[in-house]
């Protein structure tokens, strides 16, 4: 049974921001926008060099844009050496 969900109580984050803009008038969030996989496949290749190409791309899809998913993608696997072939973070997943 799902829970109805009332939409007259706003969320921390529109509170804060609604408090923000209530401070300075004027203030503009500005939105960002994902980064495109090419610019973060170094960075996934540094941290995971012996991914293969299939791998690293679908843990860049995965992050979707996202730097700080992508980081939190590659802590995980590194925690984890059972993940890889011989154990070993600089190799392909296992």
């Amino acid at each position: 049974h799902a829970q109805k969900v009332d939409d007259e109580k706003p969320s921390v984050a529109r509170s804060i921001v609604a408090g923000y803009r209530q401070a300075h008038p004027g203030w503009k969030p500005y939105p960002l926008r994902p980064i495109v996989e090419q610019a973060l496949a170094p960075i996934l290749d540094e941290c995971l060099p012996g991914l293969t190409t299939d791998q690293a791309s679908r843990l860049l899809a995965r992050a979707d844009g996202n730097p700080r998913f992508l980081e939190e993608i590659v802590r995980l696997c590194l925690s984890r050496p059972r993940y890889f072939v011989d154990r070993d973070p600089h190799k392909a997943l296992g």
